[in-house]
């Protein structure tokens, strides 16, 4: 829905930049179950294909002008930096949520980066023109 109002609004010409988290290679349920663990729960986002965000741009009218994959700059330092900083994140999270809720996200970030190297998610910019 979110393309087809970028599509509507825009003027010909006009430019869609999105920056978003995409899943790679994990073409059905089962694999993106299994590959993903614990983010299947956590990750709030959609878990849209590479492959599919593009068929979709594409599909509303627009013409795909780069696509940018960020991942390794967006993962690996969340979780560098949750890392060096988790006892003081830890304690502000418990201020607000049980323990098991910091602990839930640290397995997650932990699993984010790990099915980053993996190059099973990427975080992509992609540019697109209206035609």
């Amino acid at each position: 829905m979110f393309i087809a109002e970028s599509y509507r609004i825009l003027q010909p010409k006009g430019l869609l930049v999105i920056a978003m988290p995409v899943t790679v290679s994990l073409d059905n349920v089962l694999k993106k179950i299994f590959n993903l663990g614990i983010l299947n729960l956590t990750w709030s986002s959609e878990h849209y294909g590479f492959e599919y965000v593009k068929s979709i741009v594409r599909r509303y009218g627009f013409e795909i002008m780069d696509v940018t994959m960020i991942g390794t700059q967006v993962f690996e330092p969340l979780g560098l930096y949750y890392t060096q900083n988790r006892k003081e994140l830890r304690q502000k999270i418990m201020a607000h949520y049980p323990s098991y809720i910091e602990k839930i996200l640290w397995k997650s970030v932990v699993k984010m980066v790990t099915v980053s190297k993996k190059g099973l998610i990427e975080y992509i910019l992609l540019k697109a023109q209206k035609l």
